[in-house]
Order: C-alpha cells, then structure tokens, then sequence
C-alpha cells in the first residue's frame, strides 16, 4: 500500500455526486475461476461454486494506481479516472455504513497461484471455506488486488451499492488520455476537486515505459 491508500475506477461520481462502492455478484466476473470454491470429498476436488456464490456481493480495488495494463483495462484506455480511497477507512464497518450486514470481510488481499486449494467444508466450516474468494489464478497478479465481500446478501441483483462518507476519498487521478474524454465530465465537479487539492493527472515519461502522478 501507499501511504494506506487504495484506489478504485468509478464513473457515477462524476455523473451523480454518489460516493459509493459496488459490490458485484461473482457470477457477472470475467474470469471464469474467480471465486472458484472446490471442497475435497473423498480425496477428490468437486467444485461448490454456484451454491456458495449466489448470496454473496465482491468489491474489488487495486493498491497499483501507475499501473498501465490496469488503466487500458479498467479506465477506457486511459480516457478515465481513478479514485483514490483511505483504506483504513474502507476497513472501517461503520464508515461503510454496513450496520445491517453482519456478514462482512473487510478489505483483504489477494493471494495468487496457479494451484486450486480444495476447501474441507466439516473441517474448516463455511467462512474458511469461502475465503477461497481472496485466491485467485497467477495470471492475475499484475491487479495487486484487494477486496471486501458480503456475505448473505439480500436478492437475486447483480450488484449492491454502498454508499461512503466523502472524506473517504484521497484524490481523484485523471488518466493520460483524459483530455479527449474530458467534455463528457462536469467542469464544475473537476475544479472542486482541484480546489481541495485532490487532483492529479498521470503522465508519461519521456525517458521510460512509465506512468507518474502529477498534480
């Protein structure tokens, strides 16, 4: 981490004024393994996937905010943005306004290896069980991430928004390309965060393959 900082692409804030995190059904990831749950039977590894997921909401974020495979993928090629947010606040259950889930693992890392670990359900009991959503493939490494689940959650939605305190936003980090993005955003919005000195731009270095944060 630096300085407890965790960062997030998000694009409603601009849109709505709306602070708040997205917790996403796994059945809507695009890895096929994320949150992959095998339990051992046997000696034998049979996968439990649907029936442990289907009441349970992921957030995920990344510690990496320079990271260009991270920007093309999940900024629009550098057209977006990047929130940056206090990680010990994201840690924080009241400051998540979480009162009515009960049922909630704060902010963790991601550990990654290409080895399925299978899950002894009578032995470890469900929550061991389900910490196979903080596992994924290797090939995932380059996210650095960290994520917060819920579990036990309410209806058959996709995702389930939780809405923040404002202070929980460090700064507002415009992509290299944001320029040509930037007539869809409001300009009033832009200049408040500027004012409190929360934005910043990534740049491109002259002399290596590079991103650096600039104000």
């Amino acid at each position: 981490f630096q300085s407890a900082n965790t960062y997030i692409s998000i694009y409603t804030i601009f849109l709505t004024g709306s602070n708040a995190l997205r917790f996403r059904s796994p059945f809507s990831f695009n890895d096929p393994y994320d949150c992959y749950i095998a339990m051992s039977n046997n000696n034998k590894s049979e996968s439990i996937y649907k029936s442990m997921m289907k009441d349970m909401k992921v957030c995920s974020l990344t510690t990496t905010p320079d990271n260009m495979l991270m920007w093309s993928h999940y900024a629009s090629s550098h057209r977006g943005f990047v929130l940056e947010y206090d990680l010990e606040k994201l840690k924080n259950i009241s400051s998540l306004r979480m009162v009515r889930f009960s049922n909630m693992e704060a902010f963790s890392y991601v550990e990654y290896s290409d080895e399925i670990i299978a899950r002894n359900m009578l032995k470890e009991g469900e929550r061991k069980v389900v910490q196979a959503i903080f596992h994924k493939p290797l090939c995932w490494q380059y996210e650095n991430e960290v994520r917060s689940v819920v579990y036990g959650a309410v209806g058959n939605e996709l995702f389930m928004d939780i809405e923040l305190f404002d202070d929980s936003i460090t700064a507002v980090i415009l992509g290299s390309h944001f320029s040509s993005n930037c007539k869809d955003y409001p300009l009033e919005i832009l200049n408040s965060w500027a004012e409190q000195g929360k934005l910043y731009y990534m740049q491109l270095c002259s002399d290596k393959y590079k991103l650096e944060k600039k104000p």
